[in-house]
Formats: structure tokens, sequence, C-alpha cells
């Protein structure tokens, strides 16, 4: 490494001091200076690792992954955030909770709470005990379905339609009707095909009844 005659001269003396209560003599003084120099040559920049936004991926409601570019496409984020997040200026924590509302969207209703006893009561027992109708009951379940997950208000816990009937959360006949608003999220397969449809496809198909779709 080729250094200027100035730098070098910098860094060969620049720890060479002489006290005035110190007796130096001349011939001190060159012993000093011909004494070999350790020069240790370090580098203040460190090479930042830049992410790529096909490969950052958040977490959608829905328990899917979304990429950043997906986002971004979606007119979502800017092109500043992006880059930001690429090089690690903008955490990706910190940014995921500022898109919550759109990789989650607004909390549904979970549940009533009874203002006597302070009970919580799911939508289904709300109906079941006659406190709801239950056209509203279905509303507001499909509500829930249609974010991915139905909600068990005894536990918190968001279950897919299934895990829900299965835990007593809904019954068999919820079941049926909420599947449609879960499938209108996660799409449509058929037996005899690998491709999952969109609600609009599955309905051009015939799959599904253009009045429970809408």
């Amino acid at each position: 490494m080729l250094f200027r005659q100035r730098s070098l001269r910098r860094i060969l003396f620049s720890y060479n001091y002489i006290k005035p209560e110190e007796n130096f003599t001349i011939g001190r003084f060159h012993e000093i200076c011909s004494q070999p120099k350790k020069i240790i040559v370090t580098s203040t920049t460190r090479e930042k690792r830049r992410k790529s936004r096909q490969n950052i991926h958040f977490t959608s409601g829905w328990k899917r992954q979304v990429s950043l570019n997906d986002l971004f496409k979606a007119g979502v984020v800017t092109e500043s955030t992006v880059t930001k997040i690429e090089t690690g200026e903008l955490e990706q924590a910190d940014v995921e909770k500022s898109l919550k509302l759109y990789l989650v969207g607004e909390e549904p209703i979970a549940g009533l709470i009874m203002s006597d006893t302070g009970e919580k009561i799911s939508i289904y027992n709300a109906w079941k005990q006659g406190l709801i109708r239950r056209g509203t009951s279905i509303s507001l379940l499909e509500a829930q379905a249609a974010t991915g997950r139905v909600i068990d208000v005894e536990t918190a816990d968001k279950l897919s339609v299934k895990e829900a009937s299965e835990r007593g959360v809904i019954d068999g006949q919820f079941e049926t009707i909420l599947s449609r608003a879960e499938r209108a999220v996660y799409g449509y397969t058929t037996r005899t095909s690998p491709d999952t449809l969109s609600l609009f496809e599955a309905m051009k198909r015939g799959l599904m009844v253009e009045n429970h779709g809408v």
C-alpha cells in the first residue's frame, strides 16, 4: 500500500513526544527516531449488506408471506421506504407495525361482553342464548372468516373454520356457511386441477353461486 510522504511522516512521528521535564540528549532523540515503527492500517468503512426486496417478506393476516416488492407494486410502500429497508436504515419489524392495517386489516368483532358480569361470550353462543339474531351472528362470523381466522374468545386463538368447528366454537351448519367466506380469501381448488381459483373465477365456472359470492 502506497502512502504519500507527508501522510507517512505523520503516522511515523505522531507518537514521538519530548517532555520538557525529561533530560533528553540528541543521541537519545536519534535512537527513538531510528526505532522501527509498527504501522496498523484499519478500515473504518463497513460494507453494508443490502437485502433484496424480493427476499424481504412480511406475514399477512392469512398467514401468507408477502414480499416487500409486492407491497411496493401495490402502492403500499414507497421506493424510498423500500431502499431504506434493503440497506438496513429502517428495521423491518418497525415497518411491519406501520403496515398492520394493510397486512392484517381492521380486527373484526370477536364476541360480546356482558355489561353486568364482564363475561365474554362468543358470537355463536350469543346467538344460541338468544342475545343476537342468527343473521347477525352469521354476518359477524363471516367477517371473521374473511380475515382468514375465526376467533375463540375464551383462548384468543385464531382458528380456521374447520378448527373452530372441531373445538365447538361453531357448529356444522355455521361451518358450511363460513367455509364459503374462508375460501373467498384463500381461493378455490378443484379435484381436476391443482390451481387455486379466485372467487370471481369460481363463480364463472359454477363452483360458487353468484348470490353467495356477492
